[in-house]
C-alpha cells in the first residue's frame, strides 16, 4: 500500500484510489512515498497496529490473520472516530477467506408415513398414475415400530410418483 500525502492506496499517487483486499495470513506492505504519516488500526477490531509516525524513506508490514473489513488512519492527517470508525486520511483492509464458501445444495426427499404392526414386513409401492395394474414395487421394509416415516432411496422427489404400503399375503 502506498502511503502519500492525504491517502493509501494499492496504486500509487495520482492513480485511483484503491483499498486492500487480501486473504487470511497476507502481510500488506505500506510503503511512505511522501509526507510524514503513520498506519494506526481504528480501536475496537480484532486486528491492531500502529507503524508509529515517519518520513520516506520507510515501510511498515502487518499481517492478517481475523476475516474482515479492518480500518486504519494516519495520526497525523486522519482521526479514529470510535468503535472501528476513522476519518480523514483513512483505508481500509479487506480480509477474505483463502476457502471458498461451500455451496449448498437442498434436496427435497419423499416420505410416507406408514403405520401397522411393528415387526411385520410391508411392501412399498409407487406408481405414476393411479390404476389398479400400474403399481410397482419398491422395497420391502420390516416396521421397527408402530409409526414409520419411510424415505423413497431412489433419490430427489420424483414427479408425479404416488406410494402406498402393502401388506403382503
Amino acid at each position: 500500500m502506498h502511503v502519500y500525502d492525504f491517502d493509501f492506496s494499492a496504486n500509487p499517487s495520482c492513480q485511483p484510489v484503491v483499498d486492500a483486499t487480501i486473504t487470511r495470513g497476507d502481510t500488506v506492505h505500506w510503503v511512505w512515498d511522501q509526507g510524514t504519516h503513520s498506519t494506526t488500526s481504528a480501536a475496537g477490531q480484532v486486528e491492531l497496529w500502529n507503524s508509529g509516525v515517519h518520513s520516506p524513506p520507510f515501510s511498515f508490514d502487518h499481517t492478517f490473520t481475523n476475516l474482515g473489513t479492518f480500518n486504519y488512519y494516519c495520526m497525523i492527517n486522519g482521526v479514529d472516530l470510535n468503535g472501528g470508525q476513522v476519518g480523514g486520511m483513512s483505508g481500509s483492509v479487506t480480509v477474505i477467506s483463502t476457502n471458498p464458501p461451500a455451496a449448498l445444495a437442498v434436496d427435497a426427499y419423499v416420505g410416507v408415513g406408514i403405520s401397522g404392526l411393528a415387526g411385520k414386513t410391508y411392501r412399498i409401492e409407487y406408481a405414476t398414475r393411479l390404476a389398479p395394474s400400474n403399481w410397482v414395487t419398491l422395497t420391502n421394509i420390516v416396521l421397527p415400530s408402530s409409526h414409520y416415516l419411510f424415505f423413497d432411496p431412489s433419490g430427489p422427489i420424483r414427479s408425479n410418483r404416488f406410494y402406498r404400503a402393502v401388506s403382503p399375503p
